[in-house]
């Protein structure tokens, strides 16, 4: 079997500012400052270092919703403590990256 992947407007794993504002309806330099925010995360430890990449400035697309889901409490001392551990598996079973897998069978091709 071939599993073929039909790309639509849905978000890519790695998106640069101006994609993510274009998708998030943000503007790009707000976007330029979360992926800024996510760096100083990675810091810290929560996200992997493969999270941001450079050149062009670029964020995994399940980290930035992951720290748009938790922003508040990662920002607060004492409610950072509660929150769950970063997880892509769990992200990835809700958060569409592709907008439909079609599995067809080796024959029919």
């Amino acid at each position: 079997m071939k599993t073929f992947v039909e790309y639509g407007s849905l978000p890519r794993l790695y998106m640069t500012a101006v994609q993510l504002a274009e998708y998030e309806g943000k503007s790009a330099t707000r976007c330029r400052e979360i992926i800024h925010e996510i760096e100083k995360e990675v810091q810290r430890g929560r996200y992997p270092a493969t999270a941001v990449g450079t050149a062009p400035l670029q964020v995994n697309y399940f980290v930035y919703r992951d720290y748009a889901t938790y922003k508040s409490r990662l920002t607060n001392k004492t409610l950072r403590k509660n929150v769950p551990p970063f997880d892509a598996g769990e992200i990835a079973r809700i958060c569409p990256v592709i907008k439909q897998v079609i599995v067809m069978n080796e024959e029919a091709i």
